[in-house]
């Protein structure tokens, strides 16, 4: 089911009164500001009042050119909001001072910074124009939620997109507000991995890699197929596992490979 979203910052109310004023148009959530660079904090009452209105927000930050430390700040900063590991923590990736920069890796390093520190349920905002331009869905580190801005009956022209902010001035309430198409605010299911076996079989087909670094960079020129059966190790690769073959490495991932119980 579509619901409708609003993202508020100190140009709106802050006010639980506010906030439930908008769930009379047809509002569910709210997406709220943060933080900017690494020197702006918002008003965390902001936040607070809107959990109260609609019980699940989510929460951004506005990307200068420090991802690394801006990241560290956001984290900071919302943890002392009292946030939760499975809050909805978005990137609005649109400051002309990283526009001439590679903004798929500072992106990258602002996803990588926050997922370490614990927050899974990530998406990054940005305009139709940089995503089709300058910004790279398909490439982006632990396949966030995508969130696009395109103020037009048209709907957005991009590889792929959970929530399209439609308006900034929604019902003339001077708010931007958004469709959320794919639940964006329920926190991702993790994948499990396998930490321990010795025979496994492949549900899908999957690509050998020459390294512990799963990047296409690394891809053997063979895969596996499905039902193939393997001897592998599960090692400790980051926070998961990955198997290592007598052929090269593949995924300990649950989801794509079984293990094998034999005597």
């Amino acid at each position: 089911m579509t619901t409708t979203f609003v993202d508020v910052s100190s140009f709106q109310g802050n006010t639980q009164a506010y906030f439930e004023g908008l769930k009379k148009h047809g509002i569910t959530n709210a997406i709220v500001k943060a933080t900017e660079g690494t020197g702006y904090t918002n008003n965390g009452s902001q936040f607070g009042n809107a959990i109260k209105a609609f019980g699940t927000v989510g929460l951004y930050h506005f990307l200068h050119g420090n991802p690394v430390a801006e990241a560290n700040f956001f984290i900071k900063t919302i943890e002392s909001w009292g946030a939760e590991k499975d809050t909805l923590v978005v990137v609005d990736v649109e400051a002309p001072d990283i526009q001439g920069g590679n903004v798929t890796e500072l992106t990258n390093q602002w996803i990588n910074t926050v997922y370490n520190a614990g927050y899974h349920n990530i998406m990054v905002y940005a305009s139709e124009s940089w995503f089709n331009s300058v910004l790279s869905i398909n490439k982006l580190a632990h396949r966030p939620k995508i969130w696009v801005a395109k103020y037009s009956s048209a709907k957005p022209s991009v590889a792929r997109y959970d929530a399209w902010q439609f308006t900034d001035n929604y019902k003339g309430l001077k708010v931007d507000a958004s469709y959320n198409y794919n639940d964006i605010f329920a926190a991702p299911d993790e994948p499990k991995y396998w930490s321990d076996g010795k025979l496994f079989e492949l549900k899908t087909n999957l690509h050998v890699f020459k390294s512990l670094d799963l990047s296409k960079e690394n891809r053997r020129r063979v895969y596996l197929g499905k039902w193939t059966r393997i001897y592998g190790e599960p090692v400790k690769n980051g926070s998961v596992y990955t198997l290592k073959t007598a052929i090269g490495y593949i995924s300990a991932n649950k989801a794509y490979v079984q293990k094998i119980e034999y005597k």
